[in-house]
């Protein structure tokens, strides 16, 4: 690609060649065993300007140290533990590399030094599994790549991500590398595509068409800096991950803030024909490769090869040490860059390797994109031999440098010793620092239980950039993206909930429901905006918090189903709070209302389920020990729910005393062999429940000493009637005429069955569920039901026996010798059981 520049004049292209060519083309070389620095000078006092995202001019000044006295800021004894620690450990050569110099062969073993003397550990401290672990099969690895046969394989969901989350320094800048090998033979039918992300910021899309590095320079923000991998097509992988602090001398962000970091698109050591120039030569660990001989168009290059000892540079000695030039210019071409409008910056490199050079002798201009950058350059015009420069140009597609001699002034054409081109990218805003940390948090109090929970392993990285968590929603607002949702609701989620949950400051709805979480539920700061919260469906334990239930925001609480919770209602924040004693009536409240059967069998069954629930818990029965009506709430949809667990407990166990210190329930509902015997069983609770059925039937009281004295007791009075069925007696004349009778034969007996005095004659709960649901089909369609039961046929308590309860009589031992079984029950002799 010419220049249109009349400033000089292309010459004919001609072979490039190394100086190990046999051509007639003769290296230039040094006649000294080390050039002396001429003229060195102090680093500029003044400020070095903003690096604008136009293009704009801006030029470094040098440094006046000798680079081989460059050494890496003393690190106290803390940060060197600390590091070491993260890194699994150095030797002492490693730590001459400096805090922050981590390098990771994924799936890799610990300890490995290559021979540039880096020391390499595993990332097993991130992804201990081994599942996405493969060795590769490709060609002899390059010159700047350490060898390493295996990659990390991430099989994530669409946009998923995965990360490493590195320890920085803030307000420090780093460079960090990945290595990503290509090999056919782990390619599956999709192959890979997916970005690579230093936080949150896009650096480098990997599209698994041939071995590739993305690299950055960035300027850490927090303690810990996280390099990930977001999912576009096929699964992303990774072979190497290296994070190298950049000295004092590192000038490639100086003027600017944490607002962009630097993207590499090519660093070229001229006149190296030889191996990639790195660690220790460079102590950033920057790789310098041989230059492409493709890019460069205008080609009758010599090439400079010379040893030098000290000079103020910021570029390794070895790359000073070699360059490239012409009598007239040459050119480097770029035609594959982004084609969209990029900034980018240009840092060019110049050491004058040959002393008969004078002030004034080799001045040339420098182009970009055919545009005047750089007019008479003269390296030694301020008495120094090295020279910086860095040209800042927007490209859309490609990019062309060019070099070239100035006419009648200049007696050498243009030199080059090194160059670099970066990408500058807008750096992308995070999380909330304090919400970021606070899920860390979480997350760690979460794996301690949960160590292989899915929805956790794709917890990775910034919560909600680029995409969010499972279970979290996030809101962009004064500038930062925050958290106001976490729902991880049936997630299988076992152990406490971690308290540090209650730190999310912007936090508006909590769904912690339907897990196995133990333990208390965490005390909140007033200052919460939580909205709503649902705890329901665990295993908590102890008593509702007070910050909890009066936070100021909190409209929804719903902690239904935890056994071991308690809670005072009356604390509550009843101007704003609402909570399932709010939306739910007391059974009770209703019973006595005219109610159709119908919606009396529906919530007989829901309420029948709760209690079947609680006796066929997985880790061992629970006893209610106080069902009865007011225990039983209803919402707006008739669905009951059983409440108020203050008296329940674990039934005993094989090798428990099997009796209770202190007998609980209320009067009219007591089991009387319970009360007789203080032998808890899940029986009792059958017993209780058959009060409530004949409460619904009858819609009377189960104790009442305003009526006469045989029918203080519903279960004594109900009893003769049912034995010689005559339920029409019992029946609240308030439904007679709305219900089916073959139902309510079917309630009446579950009933009956249920308030037998002997525990071992009544039925389990499961059994009771079974038959309710047959009296609920029966009265939701009579007619089909009883076509049914003519062609099934069969004993039951009232007819079909598809769900009816089929129990074997047990063999009952002659009853002991105690007084009969109280009829009826005298209040005053029940002053023990605690009426409430």
């Amino acid at each position: 690609m010419a220049l249109t520049s009349a400033s000089y004049t292309p010459q004919a292209p001609l072979e490039l060649r190394s100086p190990s060519s046999s051509s007639g083309l003769v290296p230039l070389r040094r006649r000294q065993a080390w050039f002396p620095f001429v003229g060195g000078r102090t680093r500029s006092s003044s400020a070095p300007q903003p690096l604008e995202l136009c293009p704009t001019k801006l030029s470094f000044a040098a440094l006046p140290s000798a680079f081989d006295q460059l050494a890496p800021a003393p690190a106290s004894e803390n940060e060197k533990r600390e590091i070491e620690e993260e890194a699994g450990g150095r030797g002492a050569g490693q730590r001459e590399l400096g805090v922050g110099f981590i390098s990771i062969k994924c799936c890799g073993g610990k300890g490995q030094t290559d021979s540039s003397s880096i020391t390499w550990i595993s990332d097993d401290q991130w992804y201990p599994d081994e599942t996405g672990c493969q060795s590769i099969a490709r060609a002899s690895p390059d010159n700047y790549t350490t060898g390493h046969d295996k990659v990390r394989y991430f099989y994530i969901g669409n946009a998923e991500k995965r990360c490493y989350s590195l320890p920085t320094t803030p307000d420090h800048d780093y460079l960090i590398r990945g290595t990503f090998p290509f090999s056919n033979t782990v390619l599956g039918s999709e192959s890979p595509t997916f970005d690579v992300l230093v936080g949150v910021t896009p650096i480098g899309l990997v599209d698994s068409s041939g071995e590739s590095q993305v690299e950055s320079i960035f300027r850490a923000t927090d303690q810990y800096t996280d390099f990930c991998l977001v999912q576009e097509t096929g699964d992303p992988y990774i072979s190497q991950i290296e994070l190298r602090p950049l000295y004092d001398d590192s000038s490639y962000l100086d003027g600017k803030d944490s607002a962009v970091l630097l993207k590499l698109v090519d660093r070229v050591d001229l006149g190296n024909s030889g191996n990639t120039i790195r660690f220790p030569d460079d102590p950033n660990d920057r790789l310098w490769t041989s230059p492409d001989t493709e890019r460069v168009s205008l080609s009758a290059i010599t090439a400079i090869n010379n040893t030098i000892s000290k000079a103020a540079a910021k570029v390794p000695l070895k790359v000073l040490e070699t360059a490239i030039t012409n009598e007239y210019s040459f050119q480097f071409l770029y035609i594959d860059l982004e084609t969209r409008d990029c900034n980018y910056t240009i840092f060019l490199h110049f050491f004058e390797l040959d002393d008969n050079v004078r002030p004034g002798q080799r001045v040339f201009d420098i182009y970009l994109n055919n545009e005047k950058q750089k007019a008479n350059f003269d390296i030694r015009e301020k008495g120094s031999n090295y020279s910086e420069v860095a040209l800042n140009v927007t490209a859309n597609g490609s990019l062309n440098l060019t070099l070239a001699r100035v006419e009648n002034r200049s007696k050498f054409g243009p030199i080059l010793n090194a160059y670099e081109i970066m990408q500058i990218r807008k750096w992308v805003q995070g999380t909330n620092q304090r919400d970021v940390r606070v899920m860390d948090r979480v997350k760690d109090g979460l794996l301690q239980q949960n160590k292989e929970n899915k929805k956790l392993e794709g917890w990775s990285g910034d919560p909600c950039q680029p995409s969010s968590w499972d279970g979290l929603a996030c809101h962009y607002s004064n500038g930062s993206t925050i958290i106001t949702k976490l729902d991880i609701s049936s997630s299988q989620l076992l152990g406490q909930i971690p308290t540090v949950i209650s730190q999310l400051t912007y936090l508006k709805e909590l769904n912690l429901s339907n897990n196995g979480f133990t333990g208390k539920i965490p005390e909140f700061p007033r200052s919460s905006m939580l909205t709503a919260v649902d705890l329901s469906y665990n295993d908590l334990s102890g008593s509702l918090p007070g910050t909890l239930v009066t936070l100021p925001h909190l409209t929804t609480l719903n902690f239904g189903c935890n056994v071991h919770v308690s809670a005072d209602p009356s604390t509550f924040n009843r101007s704003r709070l609402t909570t399932e004693y709010d939306i739910l009536h007391m059974f009770q409240s209703v019973l006595y209302f005219n109610l159709a059967s119908g919606d009396s069998a529906y919530f007989n069954d829901f309420c029948c389920s709760g209690l079947t629930f609680l006796h066929t818990f997985a880790e061992r029965c629970i006893i209610h020990r106080d069902v009865k009506s007011s225990n039983i709430l209803l919402d707006h949809s008739m669905n009951a729910k059983v409440a108020d667990f203050g008296f329940s407990k674990y039934a005993p166990q094989e090798g428990d005393s099997g009796a209770s210190l202190e007998v609980r329930g209320t009067a009219g509902y007591l089991d009387p062999e319970y009360y007789s015997t203080q032998h808890l069983t899940a029986k009792s609770d059958v017993f209780s429940f058959g009060v409530v059925l004949l409460e619904i039937i009858s819609g009377r009281e189960p104790l009442n000493i305003q009526r006469p004295r045989n029918e203080w007791s519903l279960v004594e009075w109900a009893k003769p009637y049912i034995r010689e069925s005559r339920i029409d007696e019992i029946v609240d004349p308030g439904i007679k005429g709305g219900y089916h009778a073959e139902a309510m034969w079917r309630v009446v007996e579950v009933s009956l069955a249920c308030i037998e005095t002997f525990s071992a004659y009544r039925p389990c709960m499961p059994d009771i569920v079974r038959e309710l649901e047959d009296a609920l089909i029966i009265e939701n369609n009579a007619s089909e039901y009883m076509k049914s039961l003519d062609s099934i046929g069969g004993y039951s308590l009232g007819g079909s026996n598809r769900f009816s309860i089929a129990m074997k009589p047990p063999v009952l031992p002659p009853p002991p010798p105690t007084p009969p079984e109280p009829s009826p029950v005298n209040p005053q002799s029940m002053a023990s059981v605690a009426p409430r």
